[in-house]
């Protein structure tokens, strides 16, 4: 018998090996268990579910609400605008802001910083890369 027909007739074996243990899914339940499940849905249209857990792991499943603010902040949101009293900005006076150009300047400082550094090292192998060749020429 070739490979390929022996290939053949095992996959035709496990077919037929297979198919009537998938076909006869037995029902595993206790008596009571399967009458129970049959009157179930059958009342499944007419009522809601029932919840069977403890109120504790009902309490354990839900996601907890944590509130992360400081205790001046809760109280502060719960005061109404029109109760907070006078602003702490003077309303006569203008307020003026700096014009900025958006540079900021510590970053231009740690890149100029940054390309002194790599200037410093090419500068410094450069040297003993030098040095080297006239070492090795004497």
């Amino acid at each position: 018998m070739s490979h390929r027909r022996l290939t053949l007739a095992t996959a035709l074996a496990l077919v037929a090996l297979t198919a009537p243990a998938a076909q006869a899914q037995t029902d595993l339940r206790s008596p009571d268990a399967a009458d129970a499940a049959v009157a179930t849905s059958s009342l499944a249209g007419t009522t809601s579910p029932t919840d069977l857990r403890s109120p504790d792991a009902v309490d354990a499943a839900r996601p907890a609400q944590v509130d992360r603010r400081s205790p001046d902040a809760r109280d502060a949101a719960q005061i109404s605008v029109a109760t907070r009293g006078p602003s702490l900005h003077p309303t006569g006076a203008p307020v003026t802001q700096n014009a900025d150009d958006g540079t900021d300047w510590s970053d231009v400082a740690l890149v100029g910083g940054a390309i002194t550094a790599l200037l410093l090292l090419v500068a410094a192998g450069t040297g003993v890369a030098h040095r080297a060749r006239a070492v090795a020429a004497r």
